[in-house]
């Protein structure tokens, strides 16, 4: 198998949006229900145009699935340096890799409650989702819409809200409950840490999907990579 084979034949971008306001991570309902017939959530996605830049493609769908502008959506890390996070999923017919964006919405004021979407042919509701809502996503994989591709960017969310010190408590309880149980999530021994008061410190996440960088020609970390710079034109 060449290199070039090895590269996916599908890229598509994601938005991991928080809005700013309530902290809460905003989702998007898909009109096609899982096996179960439960309606299924992930994360604002599509695919990118050949030629296209994957931040201007990430505007695109926020806009065509949720309604937003994109001047009120802010890359976490800032404008100039929108290094996505890498994730290449693996698959039987086709390997697919998306680019996540990490961002929040500062727009005007949104209705908790989420709002229908008309003209969007795949998806059809948005919802903002609480820390305790996607916990009992993660916990229902039935609900989440491609799981192999928006649990662990779900889960990722998870451990980046912990920061907030008043959620912390509930979620790490929830983590030790199901330790050994999520692939690629383990608790840092207190050797590594120290005296860790900081909850998000104390854990470490690594996708299944991270073993891409195993790959020959394929060098970076996937959550700060130049690959999706060097394959995809990504330009500031």
């Amino acid at each position: 198998m060449t290199n070039e084979e090895r590269f996916p034949s599908s890229v598509s971008v994601s938005l991991l949006l928080t809005h700013g306001r309530s902290g809460r991570l905003i989702l998007t309902r898909h009109g096609i229900k899982t096996g179960e017939g439960k309606e299924s959530w992930g994360l604002i996605a599509g695919g990118v145009e050949r030629g296209e830049d994957p931040w201007r493609a990430a505007m695109r769908e926020a806009k065509e699935e949720a309604g937003f502008s994109g001047e009120h959506i802010i890359f976490v890390r800032g404008r100039n340096n929108l290094e996505p996070h890498v994730a290449l999923v693996l698959g039987e017919d086709k390997n697919h890799l998306g680019l996540v964006f990490d961002t929040t919405y500062s727009g005007p004021r949104v209705s908790m409650d989420g709002w229908d979407v008309a003209d969007d042919r795949s998806v059809d509701r948005v919802g903002l989702f609480s820390w305790q809502r996607v916990l009992k996503l993660l916990d229902d994989q039935t609900q989440i819409y491609r799981p192999e591709f928006n649990y662990p960017q779900m889960v990722r969310w998870i451990l980046k809200d912990c920061r907030d010190e008043s959620r912390a408590g509930g979620i790490e309880r929830w983590l030790l409950d199901r330790e050994g149980s999520i692939p690629g999530l383990t608790r840092r021994r207190m050797a590594e840490t120290g005296d860790v008061r900081k909850f998000s410190d104390r854990w470490d996440y690594i996708p299944l999907y991270d073993s891409w960088m195993g790959m020959p020609g394929i060098r970076g970390v996937p959550s700060r990579t130049n690959f999706a710079r060097e394959r995809f034109g990504r330009t500031d």
